[in-house]
C-alpha cells in the first residue's frame, strides 16, 4: 500500500477512483487486514468513509500531514469490526488515532 495524504484520499473517494469492488481496488483504497469476505471490503469502506471525513473535518490533525488505513479485525471474543487509524505520514508511519465503528477512540 503507498500511503496518501489523507487530504487526497478524500478527494480519490469523492471523485469514485475507490468504486471499483476488486481486492486491488480495496489495498488501494487502505484496506492493510481483513478477516471478512474479500467482497465485503467495498460495504464496509461505504460505512467507514463518511467517518473518516467527519474525524478530518473536526480540525483535530492536519489532512496534508496524516493518512488513513483501515482493519477488519477479529476479536478471540465477539463478532469482527472495522475500524480505521490516522497515522502520522511523516513520522515513522505512527498511529495517532484508532477509531472502530463502536465509535471508541483510542490514542
Amino acid at each position: 500500500m503507498k500511503e496518501i495524504n489523507l487530504k487526497q484520499w478524500i478527494n480519490n473517494w469523492k471523485d469514485g477512483m475507490y468504486d471499483k469492488r476488486d481486492v486491488d481496488t480495496m489495498c488501494e483504497a487502505g484496506w492493510y487486514d481483513w478477516f471478512c469476505n474479500d467482497n465485503s471490503l467495498y460495504s464496509r469502506l461505504k460505512k467507514l468513509a463518511p467517518k473518516v471525513i467527519w474525524f478530518s473535518d473536526l480540525g483535530i490533525i492536519d489532512p496534508e500531514k496524516v493518512y488513513v488505513f483501515f482493519k477488519n479485525n477479529c476479536p478471540l471474543v465477539g463478532e469482527l469490526y472495522d475500524d480505521f487509524r490516522i497515522c502520522d505520514l511523516y513520522n515513522d508511519n505512527n498511529v495517532i488515532f484508532t477509531i472502530d465503528l463502536t465509535e471508541r477512540i483510542y490514542i
